[in-house]
């Protein structure tokens, strides 16, 4: 079994092309909300629902053109994996949108919450990997799990909240 930081590693098994959202929920051991997992399934039964891109416009004071919702297979476990190098604790800020036009990553942050968890996003031009953050650390004089604290920017309270303001970018 494949441990980081004292946690299991969900994803030591090779990822299958196709996943549901409740073998996702089932692996990391969360409860996605209501309303994030009828989006899924909406993007699901439309056309190119995975290519949708939706926008952030001054939202919480925060804009972000281009974003599109992670398909739930071997690229979302991908994606798990590449914000575990950002963030303080792996698997408990799962992320489920990203913005092609910046490469910023919205995720919901487990850490407290387990029914309805706070969005937050990662900056990609700021974010330090953990690789670099005991380095950073010490240059700063703060500790590594402060220096990846600071990679995640309280979004919105909820998915829900998050839902009214988004915008379905038109062709």
């Amino acid at each position: 079994m494949n441990m980081e930081n004292g946690r299991k590693n969900p994803m030591t098994e090779s990822a299958q092309e196709s996943l549901s959202i409740e073998e996702i929920e089932s692996k990391l051991g969360i409860v996605f909300p209501a309303s994030y997992k009828q989006m899924l399934q909406d993007l699901k039964n439309s056309n190119n629902g995975w290519l949708k891109e939706y926008r952030l416009k001054d939202f919480n004071g925060y804009t972000e053109w281009s974003i599109r919702f992670i398909q739930p297979n071997s690229s979302y476990m991908d994606s798990i994996e590449s914000v575990n190098e950002l963030v303080p604790e792996p698997y408990t800020i799962i992320p489920f949108a990203w913005s092609v036009s910046s490469g910023n990553w919205l995720v919901f942050d487990y850490r407290k919450a387990n029914a309805e968890p706070p969005i937050m996003y990662i900056d990609h031009e700021i974010a330090v990997v953990k690789e670099d953050s005991e380095e950073c650390a010490r240059e700063v004089n703060k500790t590594a799990a402060e220096v990846l604290e600071e990679n995640l920017t309280a979004l919105c309270g909820s998915f829900e909240i998050l839902c009214g303001a988004l915008q379905l970018q038109e062709d």
